[in-house]
């Protein structure tokens, strides 16, 4: 027992010194990287959306603009953007049955809602493994849920099947009410369709809006049947006029909430940073299986012994201390100007 804890708190802190600034989602764990990460506070002008743990550089160039990279020289081309992508995800074995449920309301409007269907492409295409199943569904008022791709379509490739439907969708702007209580039913219902079988999947849905729920019941009523199912709920609430008050009775804590202030592209990257996480888990994953592919033949023939144990905990702790003393150069490439999520070179 006291080595699974010893071991559990040595790969939490592996987690925290390899990690960069946008992971860091408290004081505590943003100052235990050390000089490259600032945590902005809640009165903070400088505050965008909910990332609080940001590189000092780019604090200071918000701050005072004489501090930002300096431009191009006269007649120099100007950089061309690129957009900030993650690589896709293979390290990750793991099935997840992801249910997307998009907000294509009247308050959205169809230029929003084409922003929300590329940032559903890109965590399809980037941050769920081919393993994973994928369910789409687009929601307005109650006579309108848009059912995109279900659990059930192109078995044998889920991600382009998903792809292509997302292609097509793009000119089925409906608009109308918000009714997600119903769009919750209607994606409870996918996870328990007759005939396919997704019990050995772990059960994630995200629920995209950008307002107040005005028709189809109160969405806290479907809790009870989000909990039997095991079906762990995320929120990316989007613009001013989302309300958080209305739908965090779904998530077991407000990090599971995840709030940008506008349909900017740039601004979906934090989005999309935190749902990877959730749907595409190697950091802590593949450090534990490496601990437990060193521990193992050891426990397998009964070769523990206090020395040993001793030193694999000291081998432990000097990896951890380089990790540490080189944080700074993995969490920084540069001097210049930097915020994820606003970056223009490929992540």
């Amino acid at each position: 027992m006291l080595f699974q804890l010893l071991v559990t708190a040595v790969l939490i802190k592996v987690n925290l010194a390899v990690n960069c600034c946008i992971n860091q989602g408290s004081e505590g764990s943003c100052g235990d990287v050390g000089s490259g990460c600032e945590w902005l506070h809640d009165n903070d002008p400088i505050l965008v959306g909910s990332i609080q743990c940001v590189t000092p550089s780019w604090a200071a160039c918000e701050r005072d603009a004489s501090a930002c990279k300096p431009p191009p020289p006269p007649g120099a081309p100007p950089p061309v953007p690129k957009e900030c992508v993650f690589d896709t995800c293979t390290n990750s074995a793991d099935i997840i049955n992801v249910a997307f449920i998009i907000d294509e309301s009247g308050s959205v409007g169809k230029t929003n809602y084409l922003i929300s269907l590329d940032f559903i492409k890109n965590m399809v295409a980037h941050d769920i493994n081919d393993n994973s199943r994928i369910s789409m569904l687009s929601y307005s008022s109650e006579s309108n849920m848009d059912r995109v791709y279900r659990f059930s379509d192109s078995q044998h490739d889920q991600k382009q099947g998903a792809l292509a439907a997302l292609a097509q969708e793009r000119t089925n702007y409906n608009g109308g009410m918000t009714a997600t209580a119903t769009a919750l039913r209607e994606a409870i219902a996918e996870f328990t369709t007759p005939g396919v079988d997704i019990s050995d999947g772990r059960n994630v849905l995200i629920l995209m809006t950008d307002g107040h729920p005005n028709q189809g019941g109160d969405p806290c009523d479907e809790k009870d049947k989000l909990d039997a199912l095991g079906i762990e709920v995320y929120i990316a609430g989007v613009s001013s006029g989302f309300s958080k008050a209305d739908v965090e009775c779904l998530v077991e804590s407000d990090s599971d909430i995840i709030a940008i202030p506008s349909f900017e592209s740039k601004l979906f990257w934090i989005i999309e940073s935190k749902l990877r996480q959730v749907v595409c888990p190697i950091v802590f994953k593949d450090a534990q299986d490496l601990f437990g592919s060193i521990v193992h033949p050891f426990m397998q023939y009964q070769y523990i012994s206090s020395n040993i144990m001793v030193w694999l905990c000291l081998a432990v702790f000097v990896a951890i201390c380089v990790i540490y003393y080189k944080r700074e150069k993995i969490c920084t490439s540069s001097n210049d100007k930097y915020q994820p999520g606003f970056e223009d070179d490929e992540v």
